[in-house]
């Protein structure tokens, strides 16, 4: 216990400084006002959904072949692969032979919907304060997420005391569920 005591002391500055940053930061963030946002008016990068419609028409191989096909489908890409969701597809016949033609009109519709699917940040930094066998020693923290679920950490423990040099390092490899 001694032996954490004098190193308190010993470090007492550092510490000091680590604490007011620690406090100045959490006062910032809690103490920030959430700006008013005129809804009137969509901000230039606000995310756009895009739509490419089609419009075929083909000779009817039968009498009794639709009118009208409209076919819709949603997609986006989603780390990296393109999903699709389609819709039912819509068929028309006209019941009386009055308005019968010999043609079939198809309507596609394609909505791209990746622009609206959440990114999540690529890069994260951390540092921090920690205590091993009575040595304290500050984390700073790199995390790369290169998939949804996935990232890689790496962590370097400086010393303080001893002109902030590297006295430990910690790799991983991350799966979130």
């Amino acid at each position: 216990m001694t032996k954490v005591i004098d190193y308190l002391k010993a470090n007492l500055s550092y510490i000091l400084i680590i604490i007011a940053i620690v406090i100045t930061a959490i006062y910032f963030f809690t103490q920030a006002t959430p700006v008013p946002v005129d809804t009137s008016v969509l901000p230039k990068d606000t995310p756009k959904v895009s739509q490419k419609d089609t419009l075929s028409a083909t000779y009817k191989e039968t009498k009794d072949a639709p009118d009208l096909v409209a076919d819709t489908t949603y997609v986006a890409i989603i780390n990296g692969n393109k999903v699709a969701v389609p819709v039912a597809t819509k068929t028309n016949k006209v019941v009386n032979d009055n308005g019968a033609t010999d043609i079939t009109a198809t309507v596609t519709t394609e909505v791209d919907l990746t622009n609206l699917m959440p990114k999540a940040p690529n890069w994260e930094l951390g540092a921090g304060v920690g205590v091993h066998e009575g040595d304290m020693y500050i984390p700073v923290s790199l995390q790369r997420n290169y998939k949804k679920n996935r990232a890689v950490y790496t962590e370097l423990h400086l010393d303080p005391s001893d002109n902030f040099k590297v006295n430990g390092i910690a790799v991983q490899y991350k799966v979130k569920f």
